[in-house]
């Protein structure tokens, strides 16, 4: 079944729960890539550890990638989520860059899904009016933080966001 599966999808995240393990099984498993491989005796909090590790795994790779495309710095800012202008959640963002950034969230929010957003970056005025981002694509979601990639902000949030990011890069050691 895994070889079948690396022809659809050869990056396919798979966890082999199986009844008949051995040594050898699992050794070909993880030869063809298997995330885990784990035996049906288990307990359930064997597999709740096991999905945690695999899925932390995989957010950080991915958040690796996308730290590789845009200078990204770690600053602190209050954030809302929006869908079709109405408020859905907030938290605070951080590791910030023209491309988008994380965010600590308790927001119920899936890889995939498409989000509106309001960021109130701290520039030193009494009251900042809000950036607004159209459309953020979340990239990655793992244990209450999700990854976001701006996708359309207005042409006059888009330039104080890049000479906000520019500023960062300046003071930045």
């Amino acid at each position: 079944m895994l070889r079948e599966i690396r022809t659809l999808d050869p990056n396919a995240l798979v966890i082999i729960l199986t009844g008949f393990g051995t040594e050898e099984r699992e050794r070909q498993a993880r030869k063809l890539g298997a995330a885990e491989f784990l035996d049906k005796s288990l307990v359930l909090d064997t597999l709740g550890a096991t999905l945690d590790r695999v899925l932390t795994r995989i957010g950080r790779t991915m958040m690796v990638d996308e730290r590789r495309q845009f200078p990204r710095f770690l600053i602190q800012f209050p954030i809302s989520f929006l869908r079709d202008g109405v408020m859905i959640g907030d938290g605070t963002g951080c590791d910030l860059s023209a491309g988008g950034c994380t965010v600590a969230s308790q927001t119920n929010v899936r890889t995939g899904d498409h989000v509106e957003l309001q960021l109130y970056l701290l520039d030193h005025q009494e009251l900042p009016t809000p950036l607004m981002v159209e459309i953020a694509a979340v990239r990655w979601t793992i244990q209450q933080q999700c990854g976001l990639e701006f996708i359309s902000l207005p042409s006059g949030d888009k330039k104080r966001l890049l000479q906000y990011v520019e500023t960062l890069q300046t003071t930045s050691p």
